[in-house]
């Protein structure tokens, strides 16, 4: 029992510190389904629950340059230096951290490192920090945690002063997901701001914060003798490989015949052609490749053909997902205004060809993939 700062009453730091590992490994314990078919969710109860730690394949890092070297996770772990973690939309970047949450709360194992005991994984979305910083003005990220404790977590004892402890009695590894995803210019280098003073303020301890290759700009990039530039590499044929053996794993436990044909059709239909494969390489489409094997019994070999139907799949589940935020009753936004599927998809291929026209001229690497709201709705209309 401790008395922490700003609370009269003792509790049980230790007793909260396992409750609260054991609450947040559970909101990341399993990937996300966004994209998975409506068919296979149907008959599969909407209940697909994939374990994460199960899944995750061995990433490879590399450090910034032109000569950097390629690194294990366990190796960065163990350097126990903060790091920004940069990849493409897709290289898994989130999905990192919530395995990172999984290993430091002791629900996953990584090869060649193990951390040490007792370390608390702080998960801080830069997304949900700012849409609630909208709301509230100052909010500090010690407030956010308690706030997500409560709201997400469901532990309505929560309270700041018990992240500012475990940071002060070096307890914590915070994870920091999506600098690039708050917004639009001054928000992001404001909240780059407060990362910096936030990282300040407990220099000893690791943070791991994410960011899109193309949106970690000038205005946030945070310093380099702070944090390790990471970039998150493609996936290489063993990765997919290994991917998919676990996928099949997980998804046909009671047939191994039906598994081990299920897992080879699955190899040779995402090794057979180049194109298909450098598609593989991106975890994101990958995953959506093989929830199609799994509903289809097959992928096309056509990449134009294959990659549409991954377009398909995440415009109407996201949608399906933004239904259900909100009252069953709401309808989503672009049903309101007739933008059905085939709609939304013209209307991204324009600012898709628009975007990569821009790349072309625009001077510099900063602003590469990036466009400004004006811009985008420019082009839209």
């Amino acid at each position: 029992m401790v008395s922490l700062p700003a609370l009269t009453e003792t509790i049980d730091f230790n007793g909260f510190a396992d409750e609260y590992r054991a609450r947040v490994a559970q909101a990341h314990e399993t990937i996300r389904t966004l994209g998975l078919p409506t068919k296979v969710k149907r008959e599969r109860d909407a209940g697909l629950r994939i374990p994460l730690s199960e899944i995750s394949v061995p990433l490879r890092l590399q450090t910034a340059g032109s000569t950097g070297e390629t690194r294990s996770l366990a190796h960065a772990l163990a350097a126990g230096r903060s790091a920004v973690v940069l990849g493409d939309p897709g290289a898994g970047k989130s999905t990192l951290l919530a395995f990172l949450v999984l290993l430091y709360a002791g629900h996953a194992s990584l090869d060649d490192f193990a951390p040490p005991p007792g370390k608390i994984p702080l998960f801080i979305s830069l997304r949900d920090f700012a849409r609630l910083q909208q709301a509230s003005p100052g909010l500090s990220f010690l407030e956010y945690l308690e706030r997500h404790a409560r709201s997400d977590l469901g532990l309505a004892h929560a309270h700041q002063a018990f992240f500012e402890t475990a940071l002060q009695k070096g307890e914590a590894v915070v994870l920091i997901d999506g600098l690039d995803e708050v917004g639009r210019e001054t928000a992001r280098h404001r909240i780059a701001r407060a990362v910096r003073a936030f990282q300040a303020t407990y220099p000893a301890y690791p943070f791991w914060i994410t960011s899109r290759i193309y949106g970690y700009t000038r205005d946030v990039d945070l310093p380099s003798s702070e944090f390790e530039e990471l970039h998150l590499g493609r996936l290489d044929d063993e990765q997919v490989s290994t991917f998919i053996g676990r996928w099949y794993a997980i998804q046909v436990q009671s047939n191994p015949r039906e598994r081990d044909e299920l897992t080879e059709s699955l190899r040779h239909a995402v090794l057979r052609t180049g194109g298909v494969q450098r598609l593989a390489a991106n975890p994101l489409l990958l995953t959506l490749m093989a929830f199609l094997h799994q509903s289809l019994g097959r992928l096309p070999q056509e990449r134009g053909e294959l990659y549409e139907l991954c377009i398909d799949m995440l415009l109407r589940t996201w949608q399906e997902a933004r239904r259900g935020e909100g009252p069953r009753s709401d309808p989503h936004p672009f049903e309101k205004l007739g933008l059905h599927i085939a709609t939304q998809k013209d209307y991204l291929a324009h600012l898709a060809f628009f975007i990569q026209e821009r790349n072309d001229v625009v001077a510099g690497e900063d602003a590469r993939g990036l466009v400004s709201t004006l811009e985008a709705l420019e082009c839209l209309a």
